[in-house]
């Protein structure tokens, strides 16, 4: 299986789904947005992919982060499915999609097996 990966965060490929994971607890700057943006590219070499992303080891992230990965960190994406444990944080993750639409199809889900099925249904043409 390939992975690339650094000291806060994995992708691998598994079953036609680009996913990641933080490896431990972590608050993103805007370097680190950029790395995660840096990984992303080299495992996807450069080509759209659908992403699994699970969030629940993020502490937080500023918000020169947070415009970064709105603006310039979307590249190569088809859709995004991010994965998060608790009801209050998939509702403002999905509340601040709304606010802050994004270029690509992302939603925010409680367990990986919903969004990994709301991807393939992606994959398939459908949202």
């Amino acid at each position: 299986m390939e992975t690339v990966e650094n000291d806060f965060i994995k992708f691998w490929f598994e079953n036609g789904l680009l996913y990641s994971q933080y490896k431990k607890p972590v608050k993103i700057d805007l370097e680190n947005a950029k790395e995660v943006v840096g990984l992303r590219h080299e495992i996807s070499k450069n080509e759209n992919q659908y992403w699994c992303y699970d969030l629940n080891l993020l502490q937080s992230i500023t918000s020169e982060a947070r415009d970064y990965l709105t603006k310039d960190g979307q590249d190569y994406l088809s859709a995004s499915g991010v994965v998060v444990t608790y009801y209050i944080t998939k509702y403002l993750f999905n509340a601040y999609l709304v606010i802050n639409k994004p270029m690509v199809e992302t939603k925010a889900f409680r367990n990986l097996e919903e969004a990994e099925q709301w991807l393939e249904v992606c994959k398939n043409g459908g949202y």
